[in-house]
C-alpha cells in the first residue's frame, strides 16, 4: 500500500502484485508481504519497471495525493535526491 500511496504504482492491485511476485527489500531484509510494517527511516529496495529504486522513508504519508506531495515523503538514495515518481507508471 505505501509504495501506491507514494505513487510509484497506479493501484493498490499493481503494487501488491508486484510485491508479491518480486518483493521488496525493506533495510536489506526481503519481503514479498505487501503489509509489511515500513516505519519512518526505512530504507526500501525495490524494482520498478527496468529499474532499480532506493528509497528513504521520511515520513508515512495518510493518503495518496498528487505526486509533488507524494515526492516529500521519502528520499531517492539511488541518484542522491528526492524525486517524484516519474508519471509512465508500472
Amino acid at each position: 500500500m505505501l509504495l501506491f500511496r507514494l505513487r510509484f504504482y497506479k493501484s493498490r492491485g499493481l503494487a501488491t502484485e508486484a510485491v508479491a511476485k518480486h518483493g521488496v527489500r525493506i533495510n536489506g531484509r526481503r519481503t514479498a508481504k505487501a503489509s509489511a510494517l515500513v516505519r519512518v527511516g526505512d530504507v526500501l529496495t525495490f524494482g520498478r519497471m527496468r529499474d532499480i529504486v532506493t528509497i528513504k522513508i521520511a515520513t508515512i504519508p495518510n493518503r495518496r495525493g498528487p505526486a509533488a506531495e507524494a515526492g516529500e515523503h521519502y528520499h531517492r538514495l539511488d541518484d542522491g535526491g528526492s524525486c517524484a515518481p516519474q508519471e509512465n507508471w508500472a
